[in-house]
């Protein structure tokens, strides 16, 4: 006598299967989730690294002579980033005077910086004028 349908150990093993695939699906979706806010981050930190870069372009001679190491937090809505600044060093000949300074983005609670850029201010040294960044 032939009997239609399935067997009890074949609807076991279907079950196990499936789930499988289903956890695995998870592990796939909530992998890709972390590696999307990761890359949000380091864009953000790319976005506010330059704008800070940009702010102290702006300085004149003294205003970049007197740029020393220091820190402190963007604006609202990027409130949970924070700046600093390090590795300052100066240079300077006849016509101009250099800066070197390296500006670090940290998100809040992370120790290790998202972003790190180095930075090079010349002056004028008659004018005061930017010579170039």
């Amino acid at each position: 006598m032939r009997r239609k349908g399935f067997t009890l150990i074949e609807v076991a093993i279907s079950i196990a299967l499936l789930g499988i695939v289903v956890l695995w699906s998870i592990n796939v979706v909530s992998n890709i989730s972390r590696g999307s806010n990761a890359t949000e981050e380091i864009e953000t930190a790319t976005l506010l690294s330059s704008q800070k870069a940009e702010e102290l372009k702006l300085l004149n001679l003294s205003g970049i002579q007197s740029l020393s190491a220091s820190n402190g937090t963007f604006a609202s809505p990027y409130d949970n980033y924070s700046w600093q600044i390090t590795n300052v060093s100066s240079d300077e000949n006849s016509n101009a005077y250099i800066k070197r300074i390296t500006i670090n983005v940290f998100k809040t609670g992370n120790p290790n910086p998202l972003m790190s850029v180095d930075v090079n201010f010349i002056r004028g040294k008659t004018d005061g004028k930017d010579i170039g960044i």
